[in-house]
């Protein structure tokens, strides 16, 4: 029996081949999802490239890119406000105003001051202008400037709203997102 998929997962791309072969699937009617070790979305699109994949067709045929990340999140029972330094406010460029907040360590916890998961999440659907600029060989740098240009919210910038919430604390912010 003949199968026709209409969806590929494939693993991380890890050279020029599967990098190929990733968009040789993508080229029909079919949807592929795959991984790619990036610290952000955009810096997906210029490893792509950087593969040594024509950059028209990754233009062409790219509907979007996803980079997550999880993160320790503040533990509800022992959570309570606190004022951030002022060093790491400004390394991370968070406004002082924020509801920030720590776990000072209890048993539901078992004293960590953390418990359970959140997700952070950069979504980019590329515009017109960031097809042209893939198609034109763009650097990971002029691709992310597009992408804020587009409205597209960085994980740190997402990081920094769960930590104004008082999901996240600051240093997790700063441990797990790059620079955005």
């Amino acid at each position: 029996v003949a199968q026709d998929p209409d969806v590929f997962l494939v693993g991380a791309i890890d050279g020029v081949d599967a990098g190929r072969a990733v968009l040789e699937a993508a080229m029909g009617p079919r949807l592929v999802l795959t991984t790619l070790p990036i610290l952000g979305a955009s810096e997906a699109l210029a490893r792509l490239i950087a593969l040594d994949v024509d950059p028209y067709l990754v233009a062409e045929r790219l509907r979007g890119v996803v980079s997550q990340r999880l993160v320790r999140k503040v533990c509800g029972d022992c959570r309570q406000p606190v004022v951030p330094d002022s060093l790491l406010l400004e390394r991370l460029g968070a406004p002082a105003d924020g509801g920030y907040h720590e776990g000072e360590g209890c048993g539901a916890c078992h004293g960590t001051g953390q418990r359970g998961f959140a997700a952070l999440f950069e979504v980019l659907l590329p515009s017109v202008a960031l097809r042209r600029a893939l198609e034109k060989n763009a650097d990971a740098e002029h691709l992310r400037t597009i992408a804020r240009a587009d409205g597209v919210a960085s994980l740190r910038e997402h990081a920094l709203e769960l930590a104004r919430a008082g999901t996240i604390t600051l240093a997790e912010v700063l441990a797990t997102t790059p620079r955005s």
